[in-house]
């Protein structure tokens, strides 16, 4: 007689990008041994426009890999190269320290810039398709049991699950209820997000200058748009937030400069706090965090997403090989695999993140002349080029070989 697994159940608190995708992909791969619930209150109505993500070629084939990337069109736009520089304002000339082009493979940029509410609108599309119960309600409380947790929802229902995964943002009440500590360090930054409407072509070029309040990245959008993140102290963030549009766009074009002719507030930029948090475990007794919920990341190089899409990956894979094996969703050696193969990266990015911040946001001079020496001898060195490439789309194995240089 054939044995059959028991059918499991695996709650989500939160339905961003990450948790909306790692349901997905669980329901897509095993749909007969596990049912999957996504909870969150925004999952009522749309998502507020203008937000973006920088989304690397590896996670972006994990997207395309759950059938929703080709239904993105226009709301993701390739980067065909990233200009590197820590030139000053009042430099009459600005250069260009480093440049990073080419693709992973012919037609396959190693990395796009993708409007987050159509991302989450498709994946939402994608989950309800694939049988994903979708609750717009928030987790309130959830217990530990034998078996799983019970869990307790704003709207009055309850449900029990046999893996409860966090993927609630920064704040994460689920996290917090679980006296999961978080390491903390406060950049004194904030970051202010825009998008802009630009006089001249960008080409799909994408730009990091760095300035000695913090660093200044331009993404390129469809319809010859941009998105900015600004880091600034947090003093200097409100007096640019307290700018009517006009003088605020004359601020950025001093930052970035007039080669894209003039440039337009397509919206009211808004402004938040910059600081790092990684939760000192990713995992407790039926509990895993993914995302913004286990870590937190200077937006630097635009990498907080690309880790909580791998979050997602590997979660649901393990998750879904235990099922398949009949092990209980949230077994603890499926949880420690996780957590392995999770927390070091998530790590590793935020200590790079930090050293490249603490690095370039300052304008001590012979420090400026080593670091910009250090990024001359990168740029003319194509094999080093291409590592740093492979590694920015979040590919590690050599298998595809160098990326084609453009």
């Amino acid at each position: 007689m054939a044995y059959f697994p028991p059918k499991q159940h695996l709650v989500t608190g939160g339905g961003g990008i990450v948790g909306l995708a790692l349901a997905l992909r669980l329901r897509q791969s095993a749909p007969a041994l596990v049912d999957v619930t996504v909870c969150d209150p925004g999952l009522a109505g749309a998502r507020k426009a203008g937000r973006v993500s920088t989304i690397a070629a590896g996670p972006r084939r994990f997207l395309e890999s759950l059938g929703v990337w080709q239904h993105l069109g226009d709301a993701a736009w390739p980067v065909t190269a990233m200009h590197i520089s820590d030139s000053q304002l009042q430099d009459v000339l600005r250069p260009i320290y480093l440049k990073l082009s080419g693709e992973i493979t012919p037609g396959e940029a190693f990395a796009h810039v993708v409007s987050e509410d159509v991302l989450i609108e498709t994946l939402r599309v994608a989950c309800a398709v694939a049988g994903v119960a979708l609750r717009a309600t928030s987790v309130t409380n959830d217990r530990l049991e034998d078996e799983g947790r019970t869990i307790s929802l704003a709207d009055g229902g309850s449900l029990r699950a046999d893996l409860l995964v966090a993927a609630d943002g920064r704040p994460s009440p689920i996290r917090s209820r679980a006296r999961i500590g978080v390491s903390r360090h406060d950049y004194g930054q904030n970051g202010l997000v825009a998008t802009l409407q630009l006089e001249r072509p960008h080409g799909g070029v994408a730009v990091q200058h760095f300035l000695p309040g913090g660093p200044f990245a331009l993404l390129p959008m469809a319809g010859n748009r941009a998105s900015i993140v600004w880091s600034q102290p947090h003093a200097a963030a409100q007096h640019l937030m307290s700018l009517d549009q006009s003088a605020l766009a004359r601020e950025i074009e001093a930052c970035f400069g007039h080669h894209l002719g003039e440039i337009t507030l397509v919206d009211r930029p808004q402004s938040f706090p910059l600081a790092l948090g990684i939760a000192r475990s990713f995992i407790a007794p039926r509990l895993a965090l993914a995302g913004d919920a286990a870590h937190g990341i200077h937006p630097l190089a635009g990498q907080g997403l690309n880790l909580g899409l791998a979050d997602a990956e590997a979660l649901a894979d393990g998750v879904g090989l235990a099922a398949g094996l009949g092990l209980p969703l949230g077994n603890e050696e499926t949880l420690e695999d996780y957590q392995r193969a999770r927390r070091a990266p998530a790590v590793a990015m935020a200590a790079a993140m930090e050293g490249f911040n603490a690095l370039f946001s300052n304008d001590i001079m012979p420090l400026r002349r080593v670091r910009d020496l250090g990024m001359g001898v990168v740029d003319r060195a194509p094999g080093l080029k291409a590592r740093i490439i492979r590694h920015a789309a979040n590919l590690t194995a050599p298998a595809d070989g160098p990326p084609r240089q453009a």
